[in-house]
């Protein structure tokens, strides 16, 4: 109880908001107990309202790890002060996640930030305690109706710099930034709710920085912050990028980039904001990918194939170096096998959430007969499946359970199984041979603690940045294991550390020597299109496409791909795609069952000289080929070469603000 007055007399202040009733609307703003919107507060009594909204956990849908920021406002500085005699503010005032305004002029300050702190979201909610605060014929929706208004006219005003800026921007200029001795400024948006992408853009920016080009990162500081149209508009008018690269977002996505500036997409994750007609319709003249994916997003989704850079995600070559390690270093990671991955959740474990989802007993049937299926062919020692065999067994399914499903739920269910379930299948077996061989297995990464079988053997999560080499290196041996084919970013970046890796056999590795010879015999032939490779086919291409068929398990004319398609992608890039393309060594250190791999650990686990022998072999074509420098140059010359080929088109793409 708060009160005023003298020696003589004290007057007890009226208390609108008491603990109870600012814990009951507290509740009503969050029914769920979580912090879910921004919100404003107009004033306060005695803190109890700020202090029970700051102390609810947070949980932003759709970004995990935001934490909606709070806007508290208050005219009294002494009020505040005798609040702060009453509550233990300490963190609460220190978080930059709280928006505190006090003092005269209050309100015209917060009013002022919400397009000072551009990336700082707007409140969605609001408390008034104190009336007065607001100006007069003013609430929540009018002030953020003129807020609104007045970024428009900012964007507006910006889009209109960007005719000034780039009035002299053109091809010739593009590739003078490219020459040796000369540079580029590159922009690189990015996100702090995804670790692993904004690692990679860092990564990818660091060796444009190393070629002699000048960079910004474009990303949230803090927690409370999320990216918008106006932030990326206002950063591009300061910084006046040559180059604006994204991961896995396209130009229409990211925000308002000039339409004269290239832009690259790095496709780095199937997602499905990617996989559609619609963002292949939306690549303009002066929009470029490259990544992985490009045969499926040119042929089924309409991306341009001619500015599509098929590339593997690149090594730092400056972060992922062998060096000596520590004494500490080695007590804490030394082992016989070390396997990092945050996919930790069994493949039972997600049939029964996509059961759940579905909520039907013909689905429940479908599910788990096709989940039956799978685990029968992996403890049978069947090879890793691939998307058209994964098909035939959902067609299989259907008519076995007799289910009837719509073509969007059929492509939901084959999604699900080509990815993360047959992933879990073929991955968790192979860690199961190994725990079951009694080998000092450690695995990192997220979950695994609560993992059934594994529990025994998780070790928490690898730190990126300065735990990943040490692991690579202290361990006898790393492990790689993904059905779809080994060659990712970890694999690359463990040997380039000078790890020594076994690699669970899969058909994505396998076939990269067959295809690299009946492209050899392609060049020979003089082939250059689909037409051509049937009409000249010869007995050696044909005997090349009959392995081809038996590596794949199925005839791969039969899909809708094209066989010179194909080999053009990986030749594309340079056959870096498949592990035995890529490594002759691919035979000596890959397993293709429990048999297998016992046989590789007793050939390597003994024999140090062996590992060095193999693992530096295999190094010295990752840094050679998988470098980001070396991805770079490739990127630039496409960059050039498709920009001299439209400098002369009669107009310019418009993306969409």
């Amino acid at each position: 109880m708060l009160g005023a007055g003298d020696e003589l007399s004290i007057k007890v202040l009226p208390q609108p908001l008491p603990p109870a009733n600012a814990l009951e609307l507290t509740n009503k703003l969050y029914p769920k107990g979580e912090c879910d919107q921004p919100l404003l507060v107009l004033g306060e009594d005695q803190g109890w309202l700020w202090d029970r909204v700051y102390r609810l956990p947070c949980n932003y849908p759709g970004v995990a790890g935001h934490r909606p920021p709070l806007y508290f406002v208050i005219n009294s500085l002494e009020h505040l002060w005798t609040i702060l005699h009453l509550q233990d503010w300490q963190k609460l005032l220190g978080d930059a996640r709280v928006r505190l305004f006090a003092g005269p002029g209050a309100f015209d300050q917060f009013r002022a930030s919400l397009l000072e702190e551009i990336k700082c979201p707007w409140p969605k909610l609001s408390i008034t305690v104190d009336q007065s605060l607001w100006p007069a014929g003013m609430n929540i929706d009018t002030l953020l109706a003129a807020t609104q208004r007045a970024g428009v006219e900012w964007l507006t005003d910006l889009e209109r710099q960007f005719d000034g800026i780039y009035k002299d921007f053109s091809p010739k200029t593009f590739a003078a930034g490219c020459r040796r001795g000369s540079s580029l400024k590159v922009l690189g948006i990015t996100s702090r709710y995804t670790t692993f992408l904004q690692y990679s853009m860092r990564d990818w920016l660091a060796a444009f920085e190393r070629m002699g080009h000048h960079t910004k990162l474009f990303i949230e500081k803090n927690d409370h912050e999320v990216s918008n149209n106006l932030a990326v508009a206002a950063t591009v008018a300061e910084f006046k990028p040559d180059l604006v690269l994204a991961i896995d977002h396209y130009r229409d996505e990211v925000g308002t980039v000039p339409d004269q500036v290239p832009m690259v997409m790095w496709v780095q994750d199937n997602l499905p904001n990617i996989f559609r007609p619609q963002a292949g319709a939306a690549q303009g003249p002066r929009d470029f990918c490259m990544g992985f994916g490009k045969l499926q997003l040119s042929q089924r989704h309409g991306y341009p194939r001619q500015r599509f850079l098929a590339a593997n995600i690149g090594v730092n070559t400056q972060r992922f170096t062998p060096t000596e390690l520590s004494a500490d270093e080695l007590r804490q990671f030394s082992c016989d096998v070390s396997y990092i991955s945050h996919a930790s959740v069994p493949a039972d474990v997600l049939v029964k959430r996509q059961v759940e989802k579905l909520g039907s007993p013909q689905g429940t049937r479908l599910f788990h007969d096709m989940y039956d299926r799978l685990v029968a062919h992996y403890e049978s020692g069947g090879p890793a499946l691939d998307e058209p065999i994964i098909k035939q067994m959902f067609a299989d399914s259907l008519i076995a359970t007799r289910s009837n499903v719509n073509e969007e739920t059929g492509a939901q269910i084959l999604s699900m199984f080509s990815q993360s379930i047959n992933n879990a299948v073929f991955r968790h077996q192979a860690l199961r041979w190994l725990s079951e061989l009694g080998v000092d297995l450690r695995i990192y990464g997220t979950g695994w603690e609560q993992h059934p079988q594994l529990a025994r053997h998780a070790r928490g999560v690898a730190d990126n940045q300065t735990q990943l080499r040490t692991i690579y290196q202290a361990s006898k041996i790393n492990l790689q294991v993904t059905a779809s084919g080994a060659v990712h970013q970890r694999l690359l970046d463990g040997l380039a550390a000078g790890g020594f890796f076994l690699i669970r056999y899969s058909i994505g590795d396998a076939i990269g020597r067959s295809y690299q010879q009946l492209w050899e015999w392609c060049q020979r032939k003089g082939v250059n299109s689909e037409a051509d490779f049937h009409a000249k086919a010869d007995n050696q291409a044909r005997q090349i496409m009959k392995d081809v068929n038996q590596i794949m398990g199925y005839d791969i004319g039969s899909t809708d791909l094209k066989i010179f398609d194909i080999l053009q992608m990986h030749a594309d890039n340079e056959f870096m795609t498949c592990a035995n393309s890529i490594w002759p060594e691919y035979d000596d250190i890959s397993f293709a069952n429990r048999e297998q791999l016992q046989s590789r650990l007793a050939t390597y686990l003994g024999n140090e000289d062996a590992r060095w022998r193999v693992a530096e072999s295999m190094r010295r074509r990752v840094i050679e080929k998988a470098s980001y420098e070396h991805i770079n140059n490739r990127l630039l010359d496409m960059i050039v070469r498709e920009m001299h080929s439209i400098s002369s088109a009669p107009t310019i793409y418009k993306a969409a603000a």
